[in-house]
């Protein structure tokens, strides 16, 4: 196990990443009222033939009823956010890697990913990783539709929530996937799915950005989404560019998964190998600060703000009408979210915990456990890898598995 020190070194991106989670996470709930889905984000793509934002590019009276009719497409502008992102990331990969991590690192698995020279041995691992791919995007397709959510809305968002739904799902499908990857990487290995340069972690030699000048422009490339979220958050009223917010908060998510790790198969599956010498810690970047800030957010703003709309209300439906009844409308508009009418998480409505959301949990534990991708980082790898075979492999599992299941 590697010593303390070491350990702070390697947690250093990851831990701005899980920040970037959190903001992006959590000013989507307290904004629109919504938890962020990343299944649900990519499974948006399946239904939508036709661009969206034309809709509401043309002026209305009824700010409101514009804003009530986009939440039904929000999960789309998201997932464009997301691989918007990946796409810009790719581009920069270059300079990013060269700036941000040493010679052997990339925020991409991209020895997976590319599609290989034309040999017979790399055709044959190619296969063998296409097929893999598929087979982890099929489970997680039928797995997310039962259990209704992913790592991104279970554990990043759920658990903060204190959901038992997903505090259930995640204490499921996090070991399920830790098995899986144990039980079957021994297997995989030898029949060279992923070499042993992609699923064995080896700690990073500290950064090389050696000018300030390189900090800022890296600093600048992951976090302009949300710079640009804010910036437009407080200039532009609530009810104006409803699809560039969505679009800036799946952006900075997308940032969040890559600078975590979480966009590399071989980091996720790293991570699973605790407490072995070939463990990967980054993913302790998501739990200390993705997850604890959204705990700390949730309990301490989102949740006293969502307890006094909840009492506002009881007043104004047991209140007698007239003018004074106005004073109360007021601050129940005041307690609502910027961007919605009102408050509806989910567990508002259902936090009951059944068979069907336990076994999509498993489901799911297999498949991330299989390849190490699940939904959020899947769009982001989509695209900034949109040829790759294996992606398209992983997605058209995913989304036959999620048809099926419907």
């Amino acid at each position: 196990m590697m010593d303390v020190s070491t350990l702070l070194e390697q947690l250093k991106l990851p831990l701005v990443g899980g920040a970037l989670l959190s903001l992006s996470s959590m000013n989507l709930m307290l904004d629109f009222s919504k938890v962020f889905g990343c299944s649900q984000a990519l499974k948006s793509l399946q239904h939508s033939y036709k661009p969206l934002f034309f809709r509401y590019l043309q002026p209305t009276n009824n700010t409101g009823n514009n804003v009530h009719l986009l939440y039904n497409d929000q999960n789309l502008f998201i997932a464009i956010g997301l691989a918007l992102m990946g796409s810009l990331l790719k581009i920069s990969m270059p300079f990013i890697d060269r700036h941000l991590s040493n010679n052997e690192s990339s925020i991409f698995d991209s020895s997976v990913l590319l599609n290989y020279d034309h040999t017979s041995k790399n055709d044959r691992r190619l296969l063998k990783t296409l097929v893999l791919f598929t087979v982890a995007g099929l489970l997680t397709g039928a797995g997310t539709t039962l259990a209704s959510g992913c790592t991104s809305g279970h554990m990043l968002c759920g658990m903060a929530r204190g959901s038992k739904r997903s505090i259930t799902a995640t204490c499921t499908f996090f070991p399920i996937a830790i098995l899986t990857h144990r039980v079957l990487k021994p297997l995989l290995a030898p029949l060279g799915v992923f070499s042993q340069t992609d699923s064995t972690y080896k700690p990073s030699a500290q950064s090389v950005l050696n000018t300030n000048f390189d900090r800022s422009l890296c600093g600048a490339i992951f976090l302009a989404p949300f710079i640009a979220y804010l910036i437009v958050k407080l200039l532009v009223a609530p009810d104006r560019l409803v699809p560039l917010r969505l679009g800036l908060l799946g952006a900075t998510f997308g940032s969040g998964l890559t600078l975590s790790g979480m966009a590399k198969p071989s980091v996720v599956l790293g991570f699973f190998n605790f407490p072995l010498s070939t463990w990967d810690p980054s993913l302790l970047g998501v739990a200390i600060a993705g997850l604890g800030l959204n705990t700390l957010i949730y309990w301490v703003i989102v949740k006293p703000r969502i307890n006094s709309w909840l009492a506002v209300r009881q007043l104004t439906s047991t209140g007698n009408p007239g003018a004074s009844e106005r004073p109360l409308l007021d601050k129940l508009d005041s307690l609502a979210p910027p961007c919605a009418a009102t408050w509806q998480l989910p567990e508002m409505t259902n936090n009951e915990t059944t068979s069907r959301l336990v076994l999509g949990s498993i489901l799911f534990g297999l498949g991330w456990g299989l390849a190490g991708v699940c939904p959020g980082p899947a769009i982001v790898v989509f695209g900034a890898y949109p040829f790759s075979y294996v992606m398209w492999g992983w997605l058209v599992g995913f989304f036959t598995g999620s048809h099926t299941i419907r």
